[in-house]
């Protein structure tokens, strides 16, 4: 029970941070990719607390990458001055080239 608070904790954190700082204050929409993995993640934790179903290895493992990993390798990335949506940007442009 204590990990599913501190993970909840963590992940909604994460959640505000990129909806707050990220999407609003850049007023960039690319972020909603971020977002949606992220509450895709939350719901199914929901799920798993909720209903007490999918309570296997790798629900857990995609759970958490999809809340806490991919948004900490996001701000790490913006961190080392590259950009998200940039980056998105390019190689969607590479693969519909």
């Amino acid at each position: 029970m204590l990990e599913e608070i501190i993970f909840n904790l963590i992940a909604f954190s994460l959640f505000a941070y990129i909806f707050m700082f990220k999407m609003v204050k850049k007023n960039d929409t690319n972020y909603l990719v971020v977002l949606i993995a992220q509450a895709v993640g939350i719901a199914i934790n929901f799920i798993c607390i909720l209903a007490n179903a999918w309570d296997g290895i790798v629900v857990r493992i995609i759970m958490y990458l999809l809340s806490i990993v991919f948004p900490i390798v996001l701000i790490a990335l913006e961190k080392n001055s590259k950009n998200f949506p940039e980056l998105m940007s390019i190689n969607l442009s590479k693969l519909f080239y």
